[in-house]
């Protein structure tokens, strides 16, 4: 049997080498905040697999308990580093502030506090043992305080996965090996969870979350940080648009909007943010950009907008993806309204100027 178990412990080795490299990516690029989140999600998985490996060749129930206690500072940390993770990919660090984050981890402290009190009220596991295996393994009598901790987890974690999967489905067709990397990351980890969570064996009584969050981090590393998907580029394209003076709109080839700016947002009378929406409806007070929302050319018009109109200068550029089909239109808007007041009065001096020369050239014919 401990030859088993030491084989059993040695299989883990590779998800634990897996999640160190990872790490060791992770901490290359640790200016990056996202960055610094792998490396904590890192820590808690290492943390977690280590225990697992410890619990195998643990001598005694005595040993395997002591380990399983360390063993839940990783396993509670990875949906809470999980959370903060999904909040910065997807643009909400807003909900990242220090107060809000310290709420994020209140329930797990809770929850790591009850398992360390454990002997006293029994609340956690009312009662627990060592199965032989292979390989050897903790099992517990589950308590209400260990259903209050899963469904504490798990809320994190359907919270996390209900913030990546609607952003990379939008981002599919243009970041799509990025997507899939991501998607599988939040994918194996979700179906190994439940067969752990049921206590369906696959390896013998190996649980296998510890090693599918390795493979997670992994999936992460490369789709977010290697392929760029979440990287200061874009994010200072966004910045820069959101400042920009002239309205950008973008409209997809299924007539919905996908984004506009907050110049864009003033010269439509809006001022809640408009993406997912019918251009149909946005629009409707300007028929002419809905029309240019179907153009498949480049072009450049002009257009009465806003209350009071204004002049506007539209430029309108369709938007392909890699084969060539349309994905949508991207809608810029210039106020020319300035211009076309000087416009205006240099044409209205250059009339005056006429008229007084026809003027002039009258009375000096009458004179003669």
């Amino acid at each position: 049997m401990g030859n088993s178990n030491a084989l059993y412990a040695a299989i883990l080795m590779v998800p634990l080498t897996l999640v160190l490299n990872v790490g060791v990516y992770a901490w290359a690029r640790r200016s990056l905040p996202i960055a610094r989140t792998l490396l904590a999600i890192v820590a808690a998985v290492t943390v977690w697999i280590a225990g697992q490996m410890a619990q195998i060749l643990s001598p005694d129930l005595e040993t395997m308990v002591a380990v399983v206690r360390v063993a839940w500072l990783g396993i509670l940390a990875v949906p809470c580093a999980l959370l903060v993770l999904a909040l910065q990919v997807t643009q909400h660090e807003a909900w990242l502030r220090p107060r809000r984050l310290a709420l994020l981890g209140v329930l797990p402290a809770l929850a790591l506090v009850a398992l360390w009190t454990n002997p006293w009220h029994q609340l956690f596991w009312s009662s627990y043992t060592l199965v032989p295996g292979p390989p050897q393994a903790f099992r517990s009598v589950r308590g209400p305080l260990y259903w209050g901790a899963i469904v504490t987890m798990y809320g994190m974690l359907l919270t996390s996965w209900a913030l990546f999967i609607p952003h990379y489905v939008r981002d599919w067709r243009v970041h799509r090996a990025e997507a899939i990397a991501v998607m599988f990351g939040i994918a194996l980890p979700a179906a190994a969870s439940i067969l752990d969570l049921l206590r369906i064996p696959v390896i013998g009584t190996m649980p296998l979350t510890p090693p599918a969050f390795s493979v997670s981090a992994l999936a992460f590393g490369w789709g977010i940080l290697h392929r760029g998907l979440w990287s200061l580029g874009p994010r200072a394209r966004a910045e820069v648009v959101d400042r920009m003076s002239d309205g950008v709109l973008v409209v997809s080839a299924e007539g919905r909007v996908v984004d506009a700016n907050p110049a864009a947002l003033e010269i439509l009378g809006r001022r809640k943010a408009v993406t997912g929406q019918p251009a149909a409806e946005i629009l409707a007070s300007a028929p002419d950009l809905l029309g240019f929302a179907a153009a498949t050319a480049p072009a450049g018009r002009e257009s009465m907008l806003g209350d009071p109109p204004k002049a506007y200068d539209v430029h309108v550029s369709p938007l392909q993806d890699q084969q060539g089909a349309q994905m949508g239109v991207l809608l810029t808007l210039h106020d020319i309204s300035e211009r076309k007041q000087v416009e205006d009065a240099l044409r209205q001096a250059k009339e005056k100027a006429e008229a007084a020369t026809v003027a002039k050239s009258q009375f000096l014919a009458t004179m003669s």
